[in-house]
């Protein structure tokens, strides 16, 4: 979705008095201030209304393996997430279901995505307050980009929200001021023991 958050670059007009560039910066200043105030839920409609209906991206899932079918879906070079998407489920054996994918499919895939995704280890916390954990292997394999697009498409497509964030997280993604975190959501023993040995 990075089209989206680059609509709203810098115009540069080249004139001699710099009266139009000037016009022109003020008009686009104007815009990412009003983009700015945009809720999460009008980013999400806005970019829905991008998705052409003419195209579609497939994804061939196996459900003993729902992960690796998606990882393979969402890397291929030729995905978009502007596509619809074209859900098919295989068994072991390969052979494909003959349900017709006019939703449902895909609602069960990015549901078991996202099933599949709260327990990943790129995420730490209790149970539905999780946050983001810091691992260098999923660094260098860019599992946290991959996350973050398997959300956003989930959310945009139709599918689950990823209701196992901590709402903390959830706020500071959507830029929202409060943070109101506390020692319990940390689940690293000594962390949490020294925490605990410094607020008394």
């Amino acid at each position: 979705y990075r089209e989206y958050t680059n609509m709203y670059a810098p115009v540069v007009i080249d004139d001699d008095d710099g009266s139009s560039s000037s016009s022109a910066f003020e008009d686009n200043e104007a815009a990412i201030a009003s983009e700015d105030r945009l809720s999460a839920s009008d980013i999400i409609e806005n970019l829905a209304h991008t998705i052409e209906t003419g195209s579609c991206s497939r994804f061939n899932i196996n459900r003993a393996d729902v992960w690796d079918g998606a990882l393979r879906a969402f890397k291929r070079t030729s995905y978009s997430p502007n596509s619809e998407m074209l859900v098919k489920f295989t068994d072991d054996a390969g052979c494909s279901e003959e349900a017709v994918d006019t939703g449902g499919p895909k609602r069960e895939f990015l549901t078991l995505l996202m099933d599949h995704l709260k327990d990943r280890h790129i995420f730490d916390g209790p149970s539905g307050r999780k946050y983001l954990a810091c691992d260098m292997t999923a660094v260098r394999e860019e599992e946290y980009y991959l996350a973050g697009r398997m959300i956003a498409v989930s959310v945009v497509h139709g599918g689950p929200a990823p209701r196992f964030l901590s709402r903390d997280l959830i706020d500071h993604i959507c830029n929202k001021p409060d943070f109101n975190a506390t020692i319990t959501d940390i689940t690293n023993n000594e962390i949490r023991k020294v925490l605990y040995e410094v607020g008394r």
